[in-house]
C-alpha cells in the first residue's frame, strides 16, 4: 500500500434521483420540485486503505492470514488484501461478505440463526447470483450520525468469530481516526 493523503476518510457521491422520489413518496411533491440528486456518504480509498492496515495488523497480532475486502456504500471494492497464508477459496467469500454487510445494512453474523432450514431467511444465501453471504465476518461502517452504511469489510481465512474480530479492530480504528478529523 502506498501512502495518501486525505482530508476525510469519507466522502459524499451522487444518488439517483428516483431514489429520492421513494423515499419521499412518489406523488408527495409535483415532479419539478423534486431534486434531481442528492448526496450519499460514502468510503473513500484512503479510509478502505486504513481499515485493510489495521485489519492486517490485527489478523498478524493472531496470526491468521486472512483475505480483506472492504467496499463502498454502493457495494463497489475499493480495496482488497491477500495475507501470506491466506485461503484461495477465502477471496471470494470475504469480498461476498463485504458485500453482504453494507448491501443489507448488518453484520453477516446475524443471519445465523434466520438462515437455518424451517428458519424465515432459510435460502437467501442464494440470492443476489450467489453474493448473500451468511457467515460472521463481515461488518458494515455507519456514517458519523449512524444512520448511512459508507461502506463495509470483509474478512475471512480464520474461525468465523476471529474473521469478526479482526473486521471489529479495524472498524474500531476507523472511528478513532475519523473522530479524530
Amino acid at each position: 500500500m502506498h501512502a495518501r493523503v486525505a482530508s476525510r476518510l469519507w466522502a459524499a457521491t451522487a444518488r439517483p434521483s428516483h431514489a429520492n422520489a421513494l423515499a419521499g413518496g412518489l406523488n408527495s411533491r409535483p415532479f419539478s420540485q423534486r431534486p434531481l440528486q442528492e448526496s450519499v456518504e460514502t468510503l473513500t480509498e484512503s479510509g478502505a486503505d486504513l481499515l485493510i492496515k489495521h485489519a492486517e495488523a490485527h489478523a498478524e497480532k493472531i496470526g491468521v492470514g486472512m483475505n480483506i475486502a472492504v467496499v463502498d456504500a454502493h457495494l463497489h471494492l475499493l480495496a482488497f488484501k491477500r495475507m501470506k497464508g491466506a485461503k484461495i477459496t477465502s477471496i471470494d467469500i470475504s469480498m461476498t461478505k463485504a458485500y453482504t454487510a453494507a448491501g443489507h445494512r448488518q453484520e453477516t453474523r446475524a443471519y445465523k440463526e434466520a438462515v437455518c432450514p424451517g428458519g424465515p431467511a432459510f435460502g437467501i444465501h442464494t440470492t443476489n447470483q450467489g453474493k448473500f453471504n451468511i457467515i460472521g465476518g463481515g461488518v458494515p461502517l455507519f456514517d458519523e450520525d449512524n444512520k448511512a452504511v459508507i461502506g463495509a469489510i470483509g474478512v475471512s481465512s480464520g474461525t468465523p468469530a476471529q474473521d469478526h474480530d479482526v473486521c471489529e479492530n479495524a472498524i474500531a480504528a476507523f472511528y478513532e481516526a475519523r473522530g479524530s478529523q
